[in-house]
């Protein structure tokens, strides 16, 4: 005789009465420790950290406290019921959303919002705005070009003057280029529509009464108590996978309000502790669109990677490296043959001259991305003394108002040279005439590899804009170097991405 037995038993959690917390009511030993490992994730590039190194820490955050969870993260919970075959119940899940919210009355709205405006909305950004107001707090995932911008508009827009729910906004950002760029976005959006007043937040900045829309950096905000905050019923975090920072962080823990939303066109995954961090402040991602959707829709431009695999030192030299690595290995301090590696690449004065004819003979608008800021001034001091390109520079030192006309002067002119750092300008900066791009510094971030591609990604018909060429410029100098992992490291990103590429060789 075979028995049947039908397992009536599901785990039990309920949303408690401030949406921020998931309580677990009933669940077996076998759940409760496999939830503690599932939210219990490694950070990334822990061991490099002296608290890790020192046994201070064990290199994890962890996001379960007793039975407590973080509200946001029911999408994961449900991943990892389905991924151990856990039955689940969730009491009070529904008051997450905005169940109410009706698609066609709010396309009504944005239709009306922007009748009389020269832009009109792409119906993927009405979905995504729509789908953002009704999960309340969530991320959206959407490549570089797509509008994000744009769509943090219609959404500010609709909470303040259509469903008139709240009275001010917040929009914060990673740096104050990206205060100021909204800034004038939002009232070309507007086209006079409603009275918007818009206050700036970042050092220096002038005060504007009674505003309803807030745009600030997380330094200027991070240091704000919570009851500032409160009076915002919605906070917007753009490039929000920035926003693992101790800053974001501690900005996150004071927000209460009922609209929570983080937008990026690089959202890491769950598998390490960033990916939790994002969903835990923010909520699950409810809308992906990749590049390669919106390059074959015709929205943005598209692309082709070049990886350019230079190959310039002699077998003295490869040996020398092989015998560093092997001794760096030995006593486990790979970090210092990266970094004998870096500085080898930036002082090679072949590798410099070859980089530096490539950039000459472009033609067009060219951005070069540098990580190194005496390697970056010296390709601008190179490209102006030595070529009839107008050349520009910026870093971190450059202040914000001369790089917004920097930006600006590239839209209107060309064959211009537009040096700069990975870190002001791989994030949000809008260009649209841009047609080439170097990578002139080994990179294997995903998020800061994909940034920067997006800034050659922007689609202009009025100049005829719709390719962008990138150059990957990548240092082949023995077997088995950190310089070419990283290389490999990225063309299986620009593989996952879906961009085509071609690698090509020169030695010299």
């Amino acid at each position: 005789v075979i028995f049947i037995i039908i397992q009536l038993y599901y785990m039990r959690l309920h949303i408690d009465d401030t949406n921020e917390l998931l309580v677990i009511d009933e669940c077996t030993t076998q759940e409760y420790e496999q939830l503690k490992v599932s939210y219990n994730k490694n950070v990334k590039n822990a061991r490099f950290s002296p608290k890790f190194k020192n046994n201070l820490w064990d290199g994890k955050i962890n996001f379960m406290v007793g039975r407590y969870l973080p509200a946001t993260t029911y999408a994961y919970l449900m991943e990892v019921c389905k991924q151990y075959n856990f039955e689940c119940e969730i009491d009070g899940l529904a008051n997450m959303f905005d169940l109410d919210l009706d698609f066609d009355e709010f396309k009504e709205c944005m239709e009306d919002l922007f009748e009389k405006s020269p832009k009109k909305p792409r119906y993927y950004q009405i979905d995504a705005a729509f789908n953002m107001l009704r999960n309340r707090k969530c991320m959206i995932q959407i490549a570089t070009g797509g509008g994000k911008t744009f769509i943090a508009f219609m959404v500010f827009m609709y909470l303040l003057y259509y469903k008139k729910c709240i009275d001010k906004v917040c929009m914060v950002v990673p740096k104050v280029d990206l205060v100021l760029q909204p800034t004038g976005d939002f009232m070309e959006y507007n086209n006079g529509k409603f009275d918007i007043k818009i206050q700036q937040i970042y050092s220096g900045c002038k005060i504007t009464p009674d505003a309803n829309i807030f745009i600030g950096t997380y330094q200027s905000l991070r240091d704000e108590c919570p009851e500032y905050f409160s009076q915002f019923g919605c906070v917007l975090t753009d490039e929000c996978h920035t926003a693992t920072s101790a800053s974001q962080i501690k900005i996150a823990e004071k927000l209460k309000c009922p609209y929570r939303f983080g937008l990026s066109g690089t959202i890491p995954s769950t598998k390490y502790a960033d990916g939790l961090t994002l969903i835990k402040n923010f909520g699950p991602v409810v809308v992906d669109i990749p590049a390669v959707q919106l390059q074959n829709e015709g929205y943005i431009s598209k692309c082709k990677i070049h990886q350019i695999r230079l190959d310039y030192t002699n077998e003295q030299q490869k040996e020398a490296f092989k015998n560093a690595n092997k001794q760096c290995r030995q006593i486990g301090n790979g970090g210092k043959m990266f970094n004998l590696e870096n500085d080898f690449v930036n002082e090679s004065e072949k590798r410099f001259n070859i980089i530096m004819k490539l950039i000459a003979a472009t033609d067009k608008n060219t951005m070069v991305l540098f990580k190194n800021k005496d390697y970056g001034k010296k390709i601008f001091k190179w490209i102006k003394e030595n070529t009839n390109k107008v050349v520009y520079y910026i870093d971190g030192d450059i202040d914000k108002k001369v790089r917004a006309e920097i930006r600006d002067r590239m839209e209107i002119k060309n064959d211009v040279v537009l040096v700069a750092s990975f870190g002001t300008s791989s994030t949000g900066i809008s260009i649209d005439n841009i047609f080439n791009i170097f990578f002139v510094s080994s990179y294997k971030s995903m998020s800061t590899i994909l940034q920067s591609i997006g800034r050659g990604l922007r689609k202009n018909d009025s100049i005829g804009k719709n390719f962008v060429n990138i150059y990957d410029m990548s240092d082949d100098l023995y077997k088995g170097c950190y310089e070419m992992k990283h290389a490999y490291e990225r063309l299986k990103l620009y593989d996952m991405a879906g961009y085509p590429f071609e690698i090509k060789k020169l030695k010299f």
